[in-house]
């Protein structure tokens, strides 16, 4: 995230594509993120379960949904057969 003056503190809400549990528990553990900034993510998991690539994008309407009254960085994190993995950096701007 060099490329866009980013670290992982800067980010406020994680799109994590939650194809099970233990992606959601390992991706949180290994970068060390808090629990609350995947939220839509768990919500989503636990609510439709893992619908392939479509999952990502409830995820993200989640998101909307919930949006705050302050803009906030999304990154956005989904993956597929063979180990892909895409990545984006989002602007979720606020309802006000």
């Amino acid at each position: 995230m060099s490329n866009h003056d980013v670290s992982y503190n800067d980010v406020d809400l994680w799109a994590i594509h939650p194809g099970g549990r233990a992606i959601l528990d390992k991706i949180t553990a290994e970068l060390d993120i808090h629990e609350n900034k995947i939220t839509p993510s768990r919500d989503v998991l636990r609510d439709y379960g893992n619908m392939s690539s479509a999952t990502i994008l409830f995820v993200l309407n989640k998101m909307r949904e919930l949006n705050s009254s302050e803009d906030q960085s999304v990154l956005g994190m989904a993956f597929g057969p063979g180990l892909t993995v895409e990545t984006g950096l989002f602007k979720l701007f606020s309802n006000k």
